[in-house]
């Protein structure tokens, strides 16, 4: 799993904006997981108010978007 912040949204302290290329592909697991890494985020001291925006990139798909591009040129791997 490869995570992304997007530098932007960061440096504003506006909402976070994240991107997570993973290798799962079943989409119920996939949307499980989104779900608890927001709720473990929000968990925290640093996050528990902040607004947060999870895209997830399956890394077997074809599928590609704009905004994928973006968020590995622009943001911050963690």
């Amino acid at each position: 799993m490869a995570v992304w912040i997007a530098r932007r949204r960061w440096e504003k302290r506006g909402d976070y904006d994240f991107l997570v290329e993973t290798s799962l592909d079943q989409p119920d697991i996939i949307i499980e997981h989104k779900l608890t890494m927001i709720a473990e985020l929000q968990s925290t001291s640093a996050f528990e108010d902040e607004k947060i925006d999870l895209i997830v990139k399956r890394r077997n798909s074809s599928f590609d978007m704009p905004i994928y591009v973006v968020a590995k040129k622009e943001g911050v791997r963690l």
